[in-house]
């Protein structure tokens, strides 16, 4: 899978392949219900109302801050997914330009899309509220200035299921205009189990970096993980603590 980040020279990818899973909610409401059209109308009012049955598996984080610029080619880069059981948890922090409203027009145009707001707490505390929102198995970060690739979501999800992984890592490349660098690249798949090895396959240090992966929220909320708010590195013991506590990656 890559990831792809962006922002003056920077521009990040990731990437990631597989099946989209179906969630076993059909049978279980035809079942109830008896009936194909009473089930199609049922469904789609869930739809339209976000209800609390709808459980995606991966519940998307993108904290919004002036990114009026770039925020278009990230929120395409995830509703283009070919795996299509994701939320979009879009935390407007206090943002002072227009990406709120693009970030409205989105919501407008598909139900997976969910916008909260708030007085700004800086990048941590976006992503903290997205957490104490999510409603996926798995929660994954991606900053608005970066754009991952149509299956990244889906390879992640068929590694955590195949390997009932705590945590899936992609591949991260940052682009400028003359060349792409690798920033982590991860073109194997394997299972790390040994806590010392798997921060020399994060690349901890000297990077930190929690937007090339997903999390199993359970695993999250169990050991109360917090990124620190109103600081820079928040990713650091955030990221230390995950690479601890999963019980594989």
């Amino acid at each position: 899978p890559t990831r792809t980040l962006s922002g003056g020279c920077m521009d990040t990818e990731h990437s990631g392949k597989v099946r989209p899973m179906r969630s076993a909610l059909p049978f279980f409401v035809g079942a109830i219900f008896g009936m194909r059209d009473s089930f199609v109308i049922f469904v789609l009012i869930l739809n339209q109302t976000h209800d609390f049955y709808f459980m995606p598996k991966v519940s998307v984080i993108v904290p919004i801050y002036n990114v009026e610029q770039y925020l278009a080619r990230c929120l395409d880069s995830i509703l283009s997914q070919s795996f299509a059981d994701i939320e979009v948890v879009c935390v407007d922090d206090g943002s002072p330009d227009d990406s709120i409203s693009i970030a409205e027009d989105y919501a407008r145009r598909d139900s997976r899309i969910r916008i909260i707001r708030q007085e700004n707490k800086g990048l941590g505390g976006a992503r903290n509220t997205g957490i104490d929102n999510a409603t996926g198995q798995y929660v994954a970060f991606i900053d608005s200035d970066d754009y991952i690739s149509e299956d990244y979501f889906g390879n992640l999800c068929e590694a955590a299921a195949k390997y009932d992984a705590d945590i899936v890592t992609a591949t991260l490349v940052k682009r400028c205009k003359t060349h792409i660098k690798y920033l982590v690249k991860n073109d194997t798949e394997r299972v790390v189990d040994d806590k010392n090895e798997r921060f020399r396959v994060c690349a901890c240090p000297p990077d930190f970096h929690v937007t090339n992966k997903i999390f199993r929220t359970e695993m999250l909320r169990r050991n109360g993980m917090r990124f620190p708010e109103h600081t820079y590195f928040e990713d650091v013991v955030f990221m230390a603590k995950a690479l601890i506590a999963a019980n594989r990656l």
